[in-house]
Formats: C-alpha cells, structure tokens, sequence
C-alpha cells in the first residue's frame, strides 16, 4: 500500500474553512444593512406623513387676537380684526 503525502489537500481544507468564515461575516453584515435600512425606512415614513400633513394646509393659525374697534372685514363681529400668517 503505497502512503501519498500530500500537502495540498491541507491548504485546500484551511482555504475551505477560510471561505466559510468570510461567508458568515458576510451574512451577520447584510442582517444589520437589512435592519438598519428597515428602521430608516419606517422613519422616513413617519417623516413624510408630518410633513405632508403640515404642508397640505395652506394656512397655519398662530394666534387670534382681538380689538375693541370696529371691524371692516364683511362676516367679522364688531370689534375683532383678522391677523393671519402665512
């Protein structure tokens, strides 16, 4: 019985063990992209919806304030005047 000795067969299994490790780095990396992008996903939402719901109004109301004179405003009470910001 002839007794090979053969040292490639050594490097290819240290390689093999080498590449396995590299492919489990690989898959713990892309599980914190995948999660990383879900929750600026989900944040980006959010943002979108508070943005759309302020913009869409035209106007913002910040204060009312009233004066004891005489409106000229048609529709307005006597003695409140109109103060808006835009």
């Amino acid at each position: 019985m002839k007794h090979f000795k053969n040292e490639e067969a050594d490097i290819g299994v240290g390689t093999l063990i080498i590449f396995i490790a590299m492919i489990l780095v690989a898959a713990v990396a892309a599980t914190v992209l995948i999660y990383s992008t879900g929750t600026l996903q989900q944040k980006a939402i959010k943002t979108s919806k508070e943005a759309t719901m302020q913009v869409s109004s035209n106007i913002l109301v910040e204060r009312v304030v009233g004066d004891r004179v005489n409106s000229t405003v048609p529709g307005l009470q006597p003695g409140i005047q109109v103060c808006l910001s835009v």
